[in-house]
């Protein structure tokens, strides 16, 4: 499947992650479990989306992210996109602008990096500190 996803950290970060050639169908399949199970978690539950194997973004992204971005969980904290592409960063972009239109209060949350590490690196800024 050209797109997984699974959690980590006691269930307090969700990694998703795009190889290949995906499609939006692939995505649906995927998504309603994901969010059916963020949605339970009585914390916040964070989220690395690693695009950099995957190939293009499929057809009509634009009505699709709006879906993606309505859809989401209430207790969905700090999301991070990992991918390098210039297409890519464009589109990021948008969404984030898309994601601050609908979740006003979640736009400081959302970040686009190049690497799996600097995401990590970003989490565990976000991360309350145990004093």
């Amino acid at each position: 499947m050209p797109i997984s996803a699974h959690f980590e950290n006691d269930n307090h970060l969700v990694i998703w992650t795009f190889e290949g050639r995906w499609t939006w169908d692939d995505y649906y399949s995927q998504r309603d479990t994901i969010n059916h199970k963020i949605e339970e978690m009585p914390h916040l539950v964070n989220m690395i989306v690693d695009i950099t194997n995957g190939s293009i973004l499929p057809q009509n992204v634009l009505s699709h992210t709006g879906t993606a971005v309505r859809k989401a969980p209430h207790n969905l904290g700090v999301i991070v996109i990992v991918g390098p592409s210039l297409i890519l960063r464009t589109f990021f972009q948008f969404f984030k602008r898309m994601y601050g239109m609908f979740q006003p209060e979640q736009d400081k949350n959302l970040h686009m990096v190049s690497t799996l590490q600097e995401a990590h690196a970003i989490l565990h800024q976000k991360l309350p500190k145990n004093d």
